[in-house]
């Protein structure tokens, strides 16, 4: 169970960015704080920068998870070169001293994602490992 302190902000992805951006502005009432890379657009309802980001129809490939080996929670996305990108938060830390010992999750399913979110075919399929 993962109890939040605080939600930093929540993204969407959008079909129709100008559309979007008209009913969260306008209708809403939310500020509109900037835009991001490849179209992002930012509104504040708070002294915060942003409470909600809008994004232009960004495919999730995975996620929302947990992963088991560091209790990560994950989320899966394509840039627009179709690359696969993680954004993850709550990795579990260690203190200098006195760390937990080592473990080893056995290569299963289980082991990559506690919640088993479903996971898009596409999702690393794109990008080849270039030889010296």
């Amino acid at each position: 169970m993962i109890r939040f302190g605080k939600l930093g902000y929540v993204a969407l992805n959008v079909s129709d960015i100008e559309r979007s951006t008209v009913f969260y502005r306008d209708v809403l009432g939310l500020g509109a704080t900037g835009e991001g890379p490849a179209g992002a657009r930012y509104f504040r309802c708070g002294p915060s920068h942003h409470a909600i980001a809008l994004h232009p129809g960004v495919p999730v490939v995975h996620g929302p998870g947990r992963h088991p080996p560091s209790g990560s929670v994950f989320l899966y996305f394509l840039d627009p070169d179709g690359l696969t990108l993680e954004y993850s938060f709550g990795m579990e830390e260690f203190p200098e001293r006195g760390a937990r010992r080592p473990r080893v999750l056995e290569p299963v399913q289980e082991s990559f994602d506690y919640w088993g979110a479903p996971r898009d075919a596409r999702k690393s399929q794109t990008g080849a490992i270039e030889q010296a």
